[in-house]
């Protein structure tokens, strides 16, 4: 038989070169989730996993969502993998988004327990080296800080929300000092990190693209702070990432005028 031609043609291949890409990237798709899932050794040292988890992460928490990312402060990069990410929290996808910006490490996440009951979830979370945050000071709760500064020592750095709960706005909340053990207790660098404008990300009533910031501060090198109390330098880090919080704000105001417009 006769193949359609002209724009019937042209549309038809289209639509068949569309069909065989999704296919692709659906087999991709699953087969890397079946492979993080199995997979649930935590090495350091084994980056294609985490590149996978990038990969997975970008398609579908800013391609599917329709999120932009404007990243800046790249060049505060750690040059090691002895550091901890502190950053401020905003939406329950900011780990996704900071570990894309983070992509060249084999970061992880001290998480709340409560996410690791669920099956696939937990999986996923170990599989990537998260440490399980159990609220209080008992037993689990001291393993958690001890088996998150042997993670940092062995290479493999962590990001903390040291508010301990989302804000769901560009207010923060005052950080807890405690949340900054783990990183004078394993001689690890710190790397302030501001999250602009998260909140809405995973809104379904939005239509059109949304635009998020975050930026690196510079990085507070363990020789600067090895001599602080927790308390103090809570407040150092808080400040670090309030003047750049303030500095978006100055721009783009609380809402952003590059919210929703342009293409993702």
């Amino acid at each position: 038989g006769s193949y359609p031609q002209g724009i019937l043609g042209i549309l038809v291949l289209a639509g068949i070169a569309l069909v065989a890409f999704l296919g692709v990237f659906v087999c991709y798709f699953i087969s890397g989730t079946i492979y993080i899932i199995l997979n649930t050794k935590t090495d350091p040292k084994n980056m294609g996993k985490h590149r996978l988890y990038n990969e997975i992460g970008s398609y579908l928490f800013r391609v599917l969502l329709r999120v932009r990312i404007v990243a800046s402060g790249l060049e505060n990069l750690p040059k090691n993998n002895c550091f901890v990410a502190f950053a401020n929290h905003s939406e329950l996808s900011d780990p996704v988004y900071l570990k894309q910006i983070l992509k060249d490490y084999p970061m992880a996440f001290l998480a709340k327990e409560e996410l690791f009951h669920y099956p696939i979830l937990k999986q996923l979370l170990i599989s990537a080296g998260c440490i399980p945050l159990f609220r209080g000071m008992d037993r689990k709760g001291l393993q958690a800080i001890i088996d998150t500064i042997k993670a940092i020592k062995n290479g493999q750095p962590m990001g903390i929300f040291p508010e301990g709960t989302r804000s769901y706005s560009n207010q923060m909340i005052p950080f807890k000092a405690g949340a900054f053990k783990v990183a004078l207790k394993a001689g690890a660098d710190i790397c302030p990190v501001c999250l602009y404008n998260m909140q809405g990300v995973l809104s379904l009533k939005r239509i059109r693209c949304h635009t998020a910031y975050i930026h690196v501060c510079p990085l507070i090198p363990y020789e600067s702070i090895k001599e602080m109390d927790t308390s103090s330098l809570a407040q150092v880090v808080q400040e670090r990432i309030q003047i750049q919080m303030d500095q978006f704000e100055a721009i783009y105001g609380q809402q952003p005028k590059a919210e929703g417009q342009g293409s993702c």
